[in-house]
């Protein structure tokens, strides 16, 4: 899979800037190759448009900006993943941390597979964690099985347990809409950021 374009739209008031110097993939030439498991850092300066700025206003700011990548498979489909939102990283309150540990390299359409996530209790207390799913923002990823209640999790544990999903369309698609909560407390956790699944066309021989 290849990306051939990136761009940060910022939040109102702002504007920026890529740093990273890489237009093309550096050995051909080409749109910027994307192996399996393959990761590119691109890099933003994000700055005010007015050359006088409320500084107070500035540590205030939650959003800054929404992200868009552009990408295309060799000779087959290609399609934007927008909306992506950019948050200022505040310091961390203590709460439940869910993480992708383990996910395919690639995965085909209508074929389930197994992400494995962990849970980890930040907190002071003892949690009942639940899962909780958000079918709307999952979008093209389709939810087959999961353990809903988790077992009980003391300051500190943690749980590792397999979800299994589907895709119904090509492309490159966000894990978005998996939460993990204690409801008892209001401690919620959701799988972290840019944890992507790239899923092909099967091909059907004769």
């Amino acid at each position: 899979m290849s990306l051939t374009s990136w761009q940060l739209d910022c939040a109102p008031g702002f504007l920026s800037e890529l740093l990273t110097e890489v237009d093309s993939d550096p050995i051909t030439g080409g749109p910027l190759l994307l192996k399996p498991r393959g990761c590119f850092v691109l890099v933003f300066r994000v700055f005010p448009k007015e050359a006088s700025v409320d500084s107070g206003a500035v540590r205030q700011q939650e959003l800054v900006g929404s992200l868009a990548l552009s990408w295309r498979v060799p000779d087959g489909p290609s399609g934007c993943l927008e909306g992506h939102q950019i948050r200022m990283k505040a310091v961390q309150v203590p709460s439940l941390d869910l993480q992708v540990v383990d996910c395919p390299n690639q995965v085909k359409v209508e074929v389930p597979f197994t992400v494995e996530l962990e849970v980890t209790n930040r907190t002071a207390e003892k949690v009942e964690p639940k899962m909780h799913f958000d079918l709307r923002m999952m979008g093209a990823a389709k939810l087959l099985s999961v353990e809903r209640r988790l077992p009980g999790l003391q300051p500190g544990d943690r749980h590792r347990f397999p979800m299994q999903l589907l895709v119904t369309v090509p492309g490159l698609h966000a894990l978005n809409g998996v939460f993990v909560m204690d409801d008892r407390v209001r401690h919620v956790g959701e799988v972290s950021e840019l944890a992507q699944l790239a899923s092909f066309q099967r091909y059907l021989w004769y």
